[in-house]
């Protein structure tokens, strides 16, 4: 089968099933991500169960690599092909953990175009979307659940920021891979619906709602920190010098990025109407109001 994922820095994607028994993750993969087909994509995801089959698909960059514990990423030698090859998934937990790898490739490939993979929720609100940021437990699941109309909830814990050849931001929903976990309640996320990037708020649990500005000085770090949190397994297998450039990559984006984005820490209590509060800030922004 063949899947395909549309992104909005322009680039496509291919999920392909490259033997039979890779099916299943890969419809998986679809379903959770609510991906359809698409005949021409400029990137392809090879899935493999059996680590033989890697032979019939010599497309990436090392071909001995046929045993994977749990998954072996290979690169692409040439071309853009990137071929993960599987181990059995004995139960939800191991399929969620491949299903989790397979998003990791195509968030490590959105890094080289300038974009990278946030610990954060995406919520919308008209032709535009902010990311409430933050570790776990300090309520974006939370906080997702209290928005109202005509805010949207498009995730609760992972965003994928993407920049378009404008040098424009774009921030696409991605799965909560830990709701498939332990028998968890699983979910779906349109991950093609992307929404401009307006403003990052980093949650604060507080007393009151209120809002404030804070500069790239001090809004690096934590993205830095969250982005490792979503992409802490990103280079698994592929050596150190691999997860060194990589973290490099993520930071020179994320500096980029808050050159240009507005960053605030949001403090809200636990009944506010915290999303008021983010409104006039947007609205400030628009008339030029700091």
């Amino acid at each position: 089968m063949v899947a395909s994922l549309l992104l909005a820095d322009g680039s496509t994607w291919g999920i392909v099933a490259g033997d039979e028994r890779a099916v299943g993750i890969c419809s998986r993969l679809a379903e959770v991500m609510q991906l359809r087909s698409q005949d021409t994509p400029v990137y392809r995801l090879l899935v493999l169960r059996d680590g033989n089959g890697a032979c019939a698909n010599p497309t990436h960059a090392d071909r001995r690599r046929q045993v994977p514990v749990p998954w072996t990423f290979l690169p692409p030698k040439e071309g853009n092909t990137f071929t993960l090859i599987c181990s059995p998934a004995g139960d939800n937990d191991m399929l969620a953990n491949h299903l989790m790898q397979l998003s990791l490739v195509i968030a490590q490939q959105v890094q080289t175009r300038g974009g990278f993979l946030l610990h954060g929720a995406l919520a919308a609100n008209g032709g535009g979307g902010v990311i409430l940021a933050g570790p776990g437990g300090v309520g974006k699941t939370t906080a997702s659940c209290r928005l109202r109309s005509p805010w949207r909830s498009l995730s609760d814990d992972a965003t994928l920021v993407v920049r378009d050849e404008n040098g424009t931001y774009w921030a696409h929903p991605w799965p909560t891979w830990s709701n498939f976990m332990l028998d968890g309640k699983g979910g779906t996320w349109d991950v093609e619906h992307a929404v401009p990037l307006k403003a990052i708020f980093f949650l604060v649990q507080a007393q009151h709602d209120r809002i404030e500005p804070i500069g790239a000085g001090h809004s690096v770090p934590l993205l830095v920190e969250l982005a490792e949190q979503a992409s802490w397994s990103m280079a698994h297998g592929q050596g150190g010098d691999v997860a060194r450039a990589l973290r490099l990559q993520r930071f020179e984006n994320i500096c980029s990025l808050a050159r240009s984005m507005s960053c605030y820490h949001l403090h809200l209590r636990l009944d506010g109407a915290f999303w008021e509060e983010i409104e006039r800030v947007l609205a400030g922004e628009e008339m030029g109001v700091s």
